[in-house]
Order: C-alpha cells, then sequence, then structure tokens
C-alpha cells in the first residue's frame, strides 16, 4: 500500500477537477455544433477530432481516478469523483441521438415496438403480442409523461442503461469482501461494453440489464439473512422476465440451475450441509409460467428449427460463421485492412474474453494452491462464463437465425465479476500479504492499459457507423412524415418497391403492428428494385418500369455505398449516377420528396 499523504488527496482532486474541466469544454462543443440538420451516416463525424479526444481524456481520468484509489486506500471515498466523471461523459455518450435531435433511433425493430405500443393504446390490450413487458412499459410511460412514443423509444434505453451499473454495485457489495475487487466492478461495470442495445428499445436488451438485479436477488438467497423476502423478489422479477423476452428467461433460468449446481458441489467437496438455499423454486416456477406463456412456442419452434437442420447436416442453412465468411471471400480485401475491421466490429468482445480466461486461469491457480478458499460466487461465475462463452461459440457455427452475441453477452456479464477477482489476484497475489507499492502500480498499468483499450473500443463500437461498416440507427422525423403522407394518398392496389426505407416497419409504428395493410410487405426481397434500376440490361429496365408501382429512396441509401464503402466502388449494387437517371427518366413520375425522402410512381405500360 503506498504511504498515505497529503499529495495522494491532492493528485486525486487534480485528475477529478481537470476531468470536469474536459466535460465542460465537451458540452461547449456540443453547444456549438448543434443538432443534425439531416441523416448522418456516423455521430462520430458529427463532430471534430478533438471532441472525441476530449471524451476519452475526460474517461481515462475517471478511471485514474479510482484505480488509484485501489492502490492508495484513501480514507476519503476520492473515487466518488471519478465515478461521478465517467458517468456524466457516459451520460453525454448514451444520449447523443436526443442531443443530436433524432426522432427516433432504430430502424428495424424499433419501429415494430413502437407499433406493438400502438396496438395497446388503440385496442387496450395486447393482443398476440410476444413479449408485452417492455411495449406496456413504454404506453406508461407515454400516458403519464406526455412524451410521443418514439420519444419514450429514445428515454427508456438509458435508464435501463444506468439501472444495470447500479444493479451491478448492489451485487459487488453482496459478493465481494475487499473494497478493492467493488472499485474494480464499479469501473469495469461503467464500460459502454453492450453497443446498440444500449441505445435501442429492444425488449432482448432491456431484459437482460434485468439480470444483475436478479443475481443480485439470488446471491442474497445464499449470503443474506432473510431468504424468504429475496426468494419472493426473485420470484416477482422472474414472473416479470417471462413477459420480457424469452432468450434472456430461458438464460436465467441456466443460471438458476448452475447455482443449484454449485450449492451439490459445495456440499459434496465441504462434506457438510449448505445453507438452506433451493434454487429449484425459482426454476420450476420460471418453468410453467413460461409453459403457459403459449406464445413462446411458435418463436421457440421458428429459432430452433435451422439449428436442429444444421446439426443434422442440412448444408442449405447457414452458420453466422459462413455467411461471414462467404460475404468476405465476395471482395478482395487485404489482410491488414481485414484484422482492423475485426477489431473495430469485436475488438472489445475479444479483449474482454482473452482477459477473463486470464482471470480465470488466476483464480482457477489460486484455488489450487489453497491461497484463495473457494467461494459459491466464483464458482458460479467462472461456470457461468464458460458455459455461455462455449454455447455462443456452437451457435456462431450452427445458427444464423439470431447473433450468437445475445448469447456472449451472458459471458461477457460474468466476466464483470471474474475480472475483479482475477486483478485483485494479479495484483496482491496473496491477499494476506502487502508486496510492495512499486509493483503494484506496475501491475495496475498494465490493467490500466487494458481498460483504456476497452474503453477505446467500446466508445467507437456503441454507435453504427462506417467504421464498423454499419449505417447509423438515426431515423429523421422527415422519414416518418413523409411515409405517414404516403400512406394517406397512395393506390393499395400498386406494390411498393423501396431502397433504404422499410415500409412494413414505418406502418407498424404509424398504425400498429396488428393494423390491416394492402401491398405492404414484411423482410420481403422481391421488393428491392433490382441493381442499377436495372439501367445495365435494357430487357431488366423495362419489365421493372412497364410495370405499375411505386419505388421509395431516402437518403440513407443514395449516400450509402460512397460513404460506407468507398474502397469497393466496382461491387456498389447503386451509384449516385443511378439515383440521377430515375429521377430524369421521363418514363418515371416523382410524386413526392423531402429534403430525405423521394418518391417515385411507375405508371407502367397502360
Amino acid at each position: 500500500m503506498l504511504s498515505i499523504n497529503p499529495w495522494i488527496g491532492r493528485i486525486f482532486k487534480i485528475f477529478s477537477i481537470f476531468s470536469f474541466l474536459l466535460i465542460f469544454a465537451i458540452l461547449i462543443i456540443i453547444g456549438r455544433v448543434g443538432p443534425a440538420s439531416s441523416y448522418e451516416f456516423s455521430i462520430y463525424d458529427a463532430y471534430p477530432w478533438f471532441f472525441w479526444v476530449l471524451l476519452l481524456s475526460a474517461l481515462m481520468c475517471g478511471q485514474l481516478v479510482i484505480l488509484g484509489s485501489v492502490i492508495a486506500r484513501p480514507a476519503k471515498n476520492y473515487w466518488y469523483f471519478g465515478l461521478g466523471a465517467i458517468l456524466l461523459v457516459n451520460a453525454i455518450l448514451l444520449f447523443m441521438p436526443i442531443i443530436r435531435g433524432y426522432y427516433s433511433y432504430g430502424w428495424f425493430d424499433v419501429l415494430t415496438h413502437i407499433g406493438y405500443m400502438q396496438d395497446i393504446l388503440r385496442t387496450s390490450g395486447i393482443g398476440e403480442n410476444f413479449y408485452p413487458a417492455a411495449h406496456l412499459l413504454g404506453v406508461t410511460v407515454h400516458l403519464f409523461s406526455g412524451l410521443s412514443l418514439p420519444s419514450v423509444t429514445l428515454t427508456l434505453p438509458l435508464v435501463f442503461s444506468f439501472f444495470f451499473m447500479l444493479s451491478l454495485y448492489f451485487l459487488g457489495k453482496t459478493i465481494f469482501q475487499t473494497k478493492t475487487e467493488l472499485l474494480i466492478l464499479v469501473l469495469v461495470s461503467t464500460l459502454l461494453l453492450w453497443g446498440n442495445g444500449q441505445l435501442a428499445f429492444v425488449p432482448n436488451a432491456q431484459a437482460f440489464f434485468l439480470v444483475p438485479l436478479i443475481l443480485y436477488l439470488a446471491f442474497k438467497m445464499y449470503y443474506g439473512v432473510n431468504n424468504i423476502k429475496y426468494q419472493f423478489l426473485l420470484l416477482l422479477m422472474s414472473f416479470l422476465l417471462v413477459f420480457y423476452h424469452p432468450l434472456v428467461t430461458i438464460m436465467v433460468i441456466i443460471i438458476l440451475a448452475l447455482m443449484q449446481i454449485m450449492l451439490y458441489i459445495q456440499e459434496k467437496s465441504e462434506k457438510k450441509t449448505s445453507k438452506k438455499v433451493n434454487y429449484l423454486y425459482s426454476i420450476f416456477f420460471i418453468l410453467t409460467i413460461f409453459s403457459l406463456w403459449s406464445t413462446y412456442i411458435a418463436m421457440a419452434t421458428y429459432v430452433m428449427k435451422p439449428i436442429i437442420s444444421r446439426i443434422f447436416g442440412d448444408e442449405n442453412v447457414q452458420s453466422e460463421l459462413q455467411k461471414n465468411m462467404d460475404l468476405i471471400s465476395q471482395v478482395n480485401v487485404d489482410p491488414l485492412y481485414l484484422i482492423k475491421l475485426i477489431l473495430n466490429v469485436w475488438g472489445k468482445s475479444i479483449l474482454l474474453g482473452i482477459f477473463s480466461l486470464l482471470c480465470i486461469v488466476l483464480i482457477l491457480r489460486s484455488m489450487k494452491n489453497q491461497t484463495t478458499k473457494p467461494k459459491f460466487y466464483l464458482g458460479v461465475s467462472v461456470m457461468g462464463f464458460l458455459l455461455f462463452f462455449i454455447l455462443s461459440i456452437f451457435m456462431l457455427v450452427s445458427n444464423a437465425s439470431f447473433g450468437f452475441g445475445r448469447i456472449y453477452a451472458f459471458a461477457n456479464l460474468f466476466s464483470l465479476i471474474v475480472i475483479p477477482s482475477g486483478i485483485y489476484l494479479f495484483v496482491y497475489k496473496n491477499p494476506e500479504s502487502n508486496p510492495p507499492a512499486g509493483k503494484q502500480v506496475i501491475k495496475l498499468l498494465g490493467v490500466f492499459l487494458i481498460f483504456f483499450c476497452l474503453t477505446y473500443f467500446a466508445t467507437f463500437n456503441l454507435y453504427y457507423s462506417p467504421i464498423i461498416k454499419q449505417p447509423n440507427e438515426q431515423v429523421p422525423a422527415s422519414n416518418y412524415f413523409g411515409m405517414s403522407t404516403f400512406f394517406s394518398f397512395r393506390d393499395d392496389s400498386l406494390p411498393v418497391f423501396e431502397l433504404g426505407v422499410v415500409s412494413s416497419r414505418f406502418y407498424d409504428a404509424i398504425y400498429g403492428y396488428s393494423a390491416p395493410r394492402w401491398n405492404i410487405y414484411f423482410n420481403n426481397k422481391n421488393m428491392i428494385p433490382p441493381n442499377h434500376f436495372g439501367y445495365q440490361n435494357e430487357t431488366l429496365s423495362g419489365i421493372f418500369i412497364n410495370k405499375s408501382k411505386y419505388v421509395l429512396v431516402n437518403d440513407k441509401q443514395r449516400r450509402l455505398n460512397p460513404y460506407m464503402n468507398p474502397e469497393f466502388e466496382d461491387k456498389w449494387s447503386f451509384t449516385p449516377t443511378d439515383f440521377e437517371r430515375i429521377k430524369s427518366d421521363p418514363k418515371i413520375h416523382q410524386v413526392y420528396t423531402n429534403k430525405d425522402l423521394e418518391i417515385f410512381m411507375l405508371p407502367g405500360s397502360q
């Protein structure tokens, strides 16, 4: 431990004041830049490069104050200042869609979830809603606050993100015996590791952010005094979770099963009866409610069918890994370019996974050498990480019906518990001894470097952008109002072809998911215009133009290839020239336009 002297406190105060001054400068830049005036592919390009340098610097100052408190262990809680700076920067990052003036955030599922909320408002019932909890919460906030439904979808994810961090803090207070581990948990839990899930209104993400609270209640049953109280609260939360999302519910059942297995292992290894805790009641309760909620049967069939087909060797069912490899094989990419892209997309997940595995090795070695006593929470966390890690790899190579990252997120969740214990063992080696302060500083500088890399990747992976080859999820108001006008005045008998605009999603958001519709189809690839609108092929162009239809094009699609894929120009399916040509084609009529959305009508040969 470093000797405590007045300079230690002054250093913490200097770093804290500096971080808040940086935040003040960040706010000035935000005020001078102002909101977005149209669709922007990257929120990172909206601000100058030094804005992001200031932002990362403020985060690092806050992290240094917390890590410094780990070494110096001052009598005063200076780490509060570091945490305050980090939370303020996180708030700025998470509030960016609101700061930039986005109408809503999320082109696909979010619009449909707005539709589910429209159904509840229109019918006063949930109908055939698969997971109504998130939508009922959104409607409640809408009715009590007066916020529009798109505004609700911008606000609620931020509440869940900060609730997630708070729940992890109380979880750490329950399971960790040292302040060092708790401070490291505080540090790692404030990293924005969950990407788009922290920004978009999706039930899967909201349910996932409730899992730390469930873990807190489950561990309180083991470590607490009044087990019945926490058992009741756990059952209540489990009941709510079933109506939030099926996948997260299944993962929680697995976690509680791991806890029950760990109890059994403890009893056998210690040859004595452990605490009178039983997670089987909670597991049985969740399974019962899950089974009664019959809407999950069809969803489970949809998800499991391709997985089972893949296991039995059906080559027509592609895995997520295979799909990505096929996509890469279609273009000639430089190996260094590919490595950079992999790091940009999966850098934080890869680094966090490797870091977690190293910490698990330290924990298991310490247990083997009897330096550390086996602990219930460590056993559950190590088993949880390894199980979900292996399961996510299996899903990567066997399934493409949903992203393997949804399961890997649970491995990352347990890594937040494993990493503090691993770092504690790495820095102090033997908890009973006091190693030289110099060695502690060197080790913690290495830990800080890892945290900096995680912070960097998490920050520039938070929003979709050309950095990860995904266009920004910003939905401008012009798209909403333009599509509303289109639906009000269109000829329902004509098919709708679209580029950039997903008409079925906007129809959901404007009229409701269950509203009757004509010539509006979900995920219909036949409703996408042919490449280059068929202009490169006179026969194809004739077939496309000579049949009556609408064609919808927005600014996102017009600028997509030049902005997102400038290095693959020979692979572009549409070029700026194509969009200019369709506007000047005498056979095609432009019936609506605003600064973002253009609607064309092809009258056909009649």
